[in-house]
């Protein structure tokens, strides 16, 4: 460990060990029970690790778990609600489905197609990868991750069969257009990503998959295409690009015919299965995150299945699901010891905007500015959802629309490669840098707000759903 590693590890500790300490200690905090004083202690020590990394993200979460009901602050049965919900059990379900959309070849096979058929030019190339970023969230690949393994050998073929400097606007380009399709992509369903229905719970509501359908899948539609013209704006240039079409039919020969390959047929049997209880949860009333484990199990079956029990559960993130059960736990401290309350009366204006474009804009900067300090996105939205859904509620707004908002605008808010995850991994591919980061998510805060302002109030207001 080099010594500024060191030194960040050291100061993070101490302040963050410090601060609880002297908001746990402090005689009195204005509007806070005492319970809620402690639960903002733990909280801020919590994020404050979190942001410096002072331990795994699991661990810290784990602690912070401890420490709230060792504490007595929140008694383990209230606390620990969302563990038993569908909403971790979706999450998990999602590792086990990607696995097994992995495994079949049908992305590959899906890939390859839209690929072959895709013209010679950067903005042919970036659009067809958010196309290809849809499919994926139809497919059930509820992840980042699996998205940017399976897609950046692709852009590496490609980049090599072009000749592109990876010092290139275009490779730099196509690398962060994988990466940055994934968000929007993500938000065209409720099970599109492990993260939605958990933005939903911090916002007091209780989402079916059509619901998500009818109130947010079009300003998603909208959001992808103002991501791919800022991409396009950001590295546009006059590179050529050689798709190597030699190579992928060559990848499809090897997969041989649909109709002979039993993984994918099934893979695609059961996956239509899954979507087809998804779009119908509104009459059957099963919510997703069960219809996901129920998929889960059944792709796991024995003779029926596609994955082995030992596969499909090393395909789960653990460290991740840990994470988000500590961050479920924080939404729900915050929200039960009236911390969600003071938060709002902290953070955001006595008198509200009237204008539904201002409270759009007070809400998505206030988002993007406490994702700036509150390290990840789920601690972010744990602290950041609730607050505002509650203003949101108390000043006569839906508090799904404007939790929405808040969650989209921390999502896509990552100025630095630590605010996001899925970032993060594919920063560490090394195809982009910092600097190309920074670059690009400056004009992509600028646009998202207001994209959702131009695009997703007119359509709220139409559906009469903004109040």
């Amino acid at each position: 460990m080099s010594f500024s590693k060191d030194a960040k590890w050291w100061c993070g500790l101490l302040i963050g060990l410090g601060l609880g300490l002297f908001i746990w200690f402090y005689p009195e905090i204005p509007g806070l029970t005492a319970e809620g004083q402690k639960g903002l202690a733990l909280m801020t020590a919590t994020i404050l690790f979190w942001i410096f990394r002072v331990a795994d993200e699991a661990i810290t979460g784990l602690l912070f778990i401890v420490a709230v009901i060792a504490s007595g602050i929140m008694p383990s049965t209230e606390f620990l609600t969302d563990w038993t919900g569908p909403n971790l059990w979706f999450a998990i379900s999602a590792f086990v489905l990607g696995a097994a959309v992995a495994k079949s070849g049908l992305v590959r096979r899906l890939t390859y197609h839209l690929l072959l058929r895709v013209p010679n030019t950067f903005a042919a190339m970036t659009a067809v990868l958010f196309v290809i970023q849809a499919l994926f969230t139809v497919l059930g690949v509820a992840g980042s991750f699996a998205r940017i393994a399976l897609v950046y050998p692709l852009i590496l073929e490609i980049a090599q069969a072009s000749n592109l400097s990876r010092e290139g606007k275009a490779f730099k380009g196509l690398a962060i257009a994988v990466m940055a399709s994934g968000e929007p992509a993500m938000l065209l369903m409720y099970t599109g990503f492990w993260l939605n229905p958990f933005a939903m719970k911090l916002s007091g509501q209780e989402f079916f998959f059509t619901d998500w359908l009818r109130m947010f899948t079009v300003p998603a539609l909208g959001l992808m295409v103002l991501t791919w013209l800022v991409v396009w704006l950001v590295f546009r240039n006059n590179e050529a690009l050689s798709i190597p079409r030699e190579q992928l039919q060559a990848k499809l020969a090897e997969l041989g015919s649909f109709r002979s390959s039993l993984l994918e047929v099934k893979t695609t049997v059961f996956l239509m299965g899954i979507l087809l209880l998804w779009l119908t949860d509104s009459w059957h009333q099963i919510n997703p995150g069960w219809v996901a484990l129920f998929g889960a199990c059944l792709l796991m079956f024995p003779r029926i299945g596609v994955l082995d029990l030992q596969s499909g559960l090393s395909s789960v993130k653990w460290p991740i699901i840990l994470f988000l059960g500590a961050a479920f736990g924080l939404g729900k401290m915050v929200g039960s010891l009236g911390l969600n309350a003071w938060l709002g009366e902290l953070l955001l204006p006595s008198t509200a905007p009237t204008n539904a474009g201002l409270f759009s804009l007070l809400v998505s900067y206030v988002s993007i500015g406490l994702h700036f300090f509150a390290g990840d996105v789920a601690s972010s939205m744990s602290v950041t959802i609730p607050p505002i859904a509650e203003y949101a509620a108390s000043n006569g707004h839906n508090p799904a629309v404007y939790g929405f908002i808040s969650y989209v605008c921390t999502w896509e808010q990552y100025l630095f490669p630590f605010q996001n995850a899925g970032v993060l991994m594919a920063y560490g591919y090394r195809y982009f840098t910092a600097k190309d980061l920074f670059k690009f998510g400056v004009v992509l805060a600028v646009v998202i707000p207001l994209g959702l302002i131009l695009i997703g109030l007119p359509y709220w207001s139409l559906l009469g759903v903004l109040h």
